[in-house]
């Protein structure tokens, strides 16, 4: 009886992925991490000098963030696996553009709240975000949102962090085969405690939306390049995931909304 139980309940979590989803999720990482994915809804990995990410969906972007890895040799890398149950599917075209421009609304970011695991309470994320007329970071201007969707673009940014201060960053954003994404590298130092810490080019931040069906698979990354001293890799850890999880729960609250 245990069981038949067993399998009953594994069949009804296969069937979170249809219809459709089971097809295209099935190649997008391993038998293990789907199951696990299917069951906890949520997947998150840590990785440290030396070691590789582990949850990269093998889509198109995965060979850039490969190459990447292997450029970069970062010294801390949080990654995190999302599946969320859309309202509506399948989507159209409109639905993805929406989606794209969303993730180029940076101006809505501005006062975004994250939980702090350092510091043990909620605090602002960006006390300022907007888009840049260019990298020099000298003209603010509204949010570059599209009419279509260009298979790639790229936008200049100007955050304000209350951990790394003010910082001038390149997006780029990317569509095809049905996947948008982002890539995200800082252009300016970046500075902790006043002291200069990441290096331009040794941020970067990834976020792939993976439609299916009736699901939405979500994958943030932050890799970070820093010195190696007082451990600030592991204590960062929680702080990095917190963050990717405020801009991830910001985007779905801006999905769900009536367009």
């Amino acid at each position: 009886m245990k069981k038949t139980m067993a399998a009953i309940c594994l069949f009804l979590g296969l069937l979170r992925l249809v219809p459709g989803a089971a097809d295209c999720f099935s190649g997008v990482f391993s038998e293990e991490t789907r199951q696990a994915l299917i069951s906890e809804g949520e997947i998150r990995n840590s990785f440290f000098s030396g070691q590789k990410p582990r949850l990269v969906p093998d889509v198109y972007i995965r060979t850039r963030i490969e190459t990447d890895i292997r450029t970069l040799k970062p010294t801390v890398g949080v990654e995190v696996l999302i599946l969320h149950e859309l309202k509506q599917e399948p989507l159209d075209r409109d639905d993805l553009l929406r989606m794209y421009n969303i993730l180029r609304s940076i101006s809505d970011l501005e006062g975004l709240q994250y939980y702090s695991a350092s510091r043990k309470k909620m605090r602002t994320l960006f006390e300022r975000s907007y888009t840049l007329s260019d990298p020099e970071g000298k003209v603010r201007i509204e949010d570059l949102l599209v009419t279509d969707l260009p298979e790639h673009s790229e936008i200049f940014v100007l955050q304000k962090d209350l951990t790394f201060g003010e910082n001038i960053y390149r997006s780029e954003f990317q569509f095809l085969d049905g996947v948008v994404s982002t890539r995200t590298e800082n252009l300016s130092t970046m500075r902790y405690l006043f002291l200069p810490l990441i290096k331009p080019g040794h941020n970067l931040n990834y976020m792939l939306l993976v439609p299916c069906g009736n699901e939405l698979l979500f994958y943030g990354a932050t890799f970070l390049r820093t010195p190696r001293l007082l451990g600030l890799e592991k204590k960062k850890e929680d702080s990095l995931y917190n963050r990717m999880k405020a801009i991830y729960g910001w985007f779905l609250e801006k999905w769900e909304q009536a367009p």
